[in-house]
């Protein structure tokens, strides 16, 4: 798994997942780190999302938070923190499926709502939504409206600068620009963007 085919607040928003993991000394980055991390962003795609699955209470992102708090809280923990931490496997295949839906819709880079979209099929995130009283349905809706960068018409708001990539479709021929600026030399602390399948190139 390439970070350069991932958009800038996908690779922030796995930056801060790995460094919540690490911090805590948990063993694996796992599903919850990266919701996590997501959930934190207050103006994030996924608070939009989860707003407006509860019918546009704030409040709900707030309890959503707490619940994943409290999961993080119940996995082992190790003092002095492990040297490195690993993909859960449970990511690992969240991320694929992420990418499988990018490439199906032709996009070049992996956004924040396709990888939501991919965190979502695991039940462990949908079962902290229903803790929190949010319907994960919904919240999927949500994220699969069409994406506006003035807000006007249907679905979430990209604001410049803001907390999501929009969708965009590469032309044949064209290649988009790297979205990384400076995250490459802390992103291969993942594990899993370096492994790969034997004979695949590097």
């Amino acid at each position: 798994m390439n970070p350069d085919n991932f958009t800038h607040k996908t690779n922030e928003a796995l930056v801060a997942a790995h460094e919540m993991a690490s911090e805590a000394g948990h063993a694996q980055l796992t599903l919850l780190h990266l919701e996590a991390a997501l959930a934190a962003d207050k103006g994030g795609i996924l608070r939009q999302a989860i707003t407006g699955a509860s019918g546009g209470d704030g409040a709900a992102g707030d309890s959503f938070e707490r619940v994943l708090a409290n999961a993080l809280k119940k996995l082992p923990s190790q003092s002095p923190p492990p040297d490195s931490v690993p993909a859960s496997t449970a990511l690992i295949k969240a991320i694929r499926r992420a990418q499988s839906a990018q490439k199906k819709r032709g996009d070049s880079h992996l956004a924040v709502d396709q990888l939501l979209l991919g965190l979502l099929e695991d039940s462990q995130i949908s079962d902290c939504l229903k803790e929190a009283g949010v319907s994960a349905a919904r919240v999927r809706a949500e994220l699969e409206k069409p994406c506006t960068p003035d807000g006007n018409g249907a679905g979430l708001v990209v604001a410049p600068g803001g907390p999501h990539q929009p969708r965009r479709r590469t032309p044949p021929g064209h290649r988009r620009p790297r979205l990384l600026h400076g995250l490459p030399r802390r992103l291969p602390q993942l594990a899993l963007l370096h492994r790969r399948p034997q004979g695949q190139p590097a």
